[in-house]
């Protein structure tokens, strides 16, 4: 099974996961990562066997084998090692005094399927939180905090992101404005403009794609349609976003975006 012909089911998990998590976290600013979520449980449902791992596949596979799953986890794992860009580091860490206990076949395929490590610690929450600085050349400093201090295990996924616009934001195209938020007040921030040749619209969303220096990458940017909507009050289930970046169309966009990091 090809990484391309998992994209639907992909796009699938993505959306539920939009859904949730903007329900939970209204009015804040969210990020998370799809293929970090996706790839930790499929490094835990390669861990278990029976109900476990058919409640796991349920979620990420759906009508899709395991072996299909893990196949497509391990092109994925590659494509990014290959890209330079991107960076997924796996891992697992345990309490040294259950270092024994893990098989040699699970570390063993950990390394060839997620080109993941497994280590052991005393202090779990400061080892984890050094490795995701080492894995992301310090972009991300803490994944973990107290609450996993009592845990005898636990699995990591750390994704960085480093890649020029392959059109800068030049001086003068940088300036103060106003941005609406999602509950309709106004902020004065740092607006970075400039003229995109990628649209992208359906019936909820308008937006525009802007690629990055080696092309094989692109940022896409989607904005509720209607004036101070949400986008949790938008039905995200029906987003197909890999739908919409194929249907982009060529036309200028003139773009105020704000800075952000």
């Amino acid at each position: 099974m090809r990484v391309s012909d998992y994209s639907e089911k992909y796009n699938e998990i993505t959306k539920v996961m939009i859904e949730n998590f903007t329900k939970e976290n209204e009015g804040k600013n969210l990020v998370f990562s799809s293929v970090s979520i996706i790839t930790l449980l499929g490094m835990a449902d390669d861990s278990v066997a029976g109900k476990a791992r058919e409640e796991i596949m349920e979620f990420i596979g759906g009508g899709i084998s395991f072996d299909d799953v893990m196949t497509v986890l391990k092109g994925m794992q590659k494509t990014f090692t290959e890209s330079g860009a991107v960076v997924s580091s796996n891992a697992v860490c345990v309490k040294k005094e259950i270092r024994e206990t893990i098989t040699e076949s699970y570390e063993s395929r950990l390394k060839e399927i997620f080109e993941g490590e497994l280590f052991s610690s005393e202090n779990i929450v400061e080892d984890v939180n050094e490795w995701a600085r080492v894995k992301t050349k310090g972009m991300i400093d803490k994944v973990a905090d107290e609450s996993l201090k009592s845990m005898v295990a636990c699995l990591i996924n750390a994704v960085s992101f480093e890649a020029e616009w392959a059109e800068q934001y030049e001086e003068g195209k940088i300036f103060e404005d106003e941005f609406t938020n999602a509950d309709g007040t106004k902020s004065e921030v740092q607006m970075m403009c400039s003229n995109e040749d990628r649209y992208v619209e359906n019936a909820m969303f308008t937006g525009f794609v802007k690629p990055y220096k080696d092309r094989d990458y692109s940022f896409m940017a989607i904005l509720p349609k209607g004036e101070s909507v949400s986008f949790s009050e938008k039905n995200v289930k029906e987003i197909d976003f890999a739908k919409m970046l194929r249907e982009s169309v060529r036309e200028m966009v003139n773009v105020k975006m704000p800075e952000f990091k």
